[in-house]
């Protein structure tokens, strides 16, 4: 499935939002895609996706291969977006850290991310990641990447205050407090 890329003007801040994921080690594959163009990635054993009206189907061995990489797809996030909603986090910092102490992001967003840089990028994904690696929020260049996280114990959440133009004041998480940068 391709889940396209929407953009909605909030104020005067625009916000883009993706929802693909690269491949997990999971076998619900609905809503991944090859990260980078290049990425050879061949269904696990066992994997399936569902169609629209609720049908569980086993996952082709070309499926990936047939499917636009998320590479691909982050080329054509609208421009003007100074907030991005991502569901993946970027890959190989500390918001995408898994429970098996591996790296389970999009190298393709951090690329973006790096290229384009946003004001805000929020992600979820892995969401033990905050606990695990200590910290919710880091920076690509001057664009602040951040994931809550959650846990069962407790809510996480992040309280964002920007002015009307998108300038950042304040970034406070519920659990691990302020920012501290």
């Amino acid at each position: 499935m391709q889940l396209r890329l929407k953009s909605y003007l909030y104020k005067n801040i625009r916000l883009s939002g993706y929802g693909i994921v690269p491949p997990t080690p999971f076998t619900r594959k609905d809503y991944e895609a090859r990260d980078l163009e290049s990425d050879v990635i061949h269904p696990q054993k066992g994997a399936y996706f569902s169609t629209t009206t609720g049908i569980v189907k086993p996952i082709p061995s070309d499926y990936f291969i047939t499917k636009p990489s998320i590479e691909e797809q982050l080329h054509n996030i609208d421009p003007k977006s100074s907030i991005w909603i991502c569901h993946s986090p970027p890959y190989g910092g500390k918001l995408d850290v898994s429970w098996e102490q591996t790296h389970l992001g999009s190298k393709a967003l951090t690329n973006q991310i790096s290229k384009r840089q946003p004001i805000l990028s929020l992600h979820g994904h892995i969401h033990e990641s905050p606990m695990l690696s200590g910290t919710w929020i880091e920076k690509i260049g001057e664009s602040y990447c951040i994931n809550p996280g959650r846990n069962a114990q407790q809510l996480h959440a992040v309280i964002i205050e920007l002015d009307e133009k998108g300038i950042l004041y304040s970034l406070q998480h519920t659990v691990f407090g302020n920012c501290k940068w």
